[in-house]
């Protein structure tokens, strides 16, 4: 799971919060902006994950400090990395399900910003990929998102 601290204000009220996001594969990314600790944050969603990050600047905005520090072996797309990693504990709760939430304790990945991901061409995408045609994507029109939490 990834946390962002940068929803957009038109987003933030809203109920169509989960929304994609693809790359250059045509990967649909699951995202959503949902509150962090209380504060909005968007976040990416992937269940294949082994650990969940968050950036350092959503770390500051929170005003949180790690509860432990630990060494793990850290498999990447570019190799492994065996260090000593800052954990934090959130919470994360839902904007569309009131009473929803869960903690996550998140890796210190010691980036601002985690990943910018291009916000996809929805029209096109819904005409290529049937089963998502009823889908209600949230900032259609933006040109790139950014996450701080994953």
């Amino acid at each position: 799971m990834t946390l962002s601290s940068n929803p957009t204000p038109e987003s933030a009220g809203t109920s169509e919060r989960f929304y994609g996001v693809v790359d250059s594969q045509t990967t649909l990314y699951a995202t959503v902006i949902a509150k962090i600790n209380g504060v909005q944050a968007r976040t990416m969603l992937d269940s294949g994950a082994g650990s969940s990050y968050i950036s350092s600047n959503l770390l500051t905005k929170l005003n949180l400090k790690p509860y432990r520090t630990e060494r793990r072996v850290i498999e990447q797309m570019y190799g492994i990395v065996d260090k000593q990693v800052e954990i934090s504990k959130v919470i994360v709760e839902s904007n569309v399900s009131e009473g929803f939430g869960f903690e996550l304790q998140c890796i210190n990945a010691e980036k601002a910003v985690l990943t910018h991901l291009p916000n996809p061409t929805i029209s096109e995408l819904k005409k290529a990929n049937h089963w998502i045609r009823r889908l209600n994507f949230s900032e259609v029109a933006a040109t790139e998102e950014t996450y701080q939490c994953m």
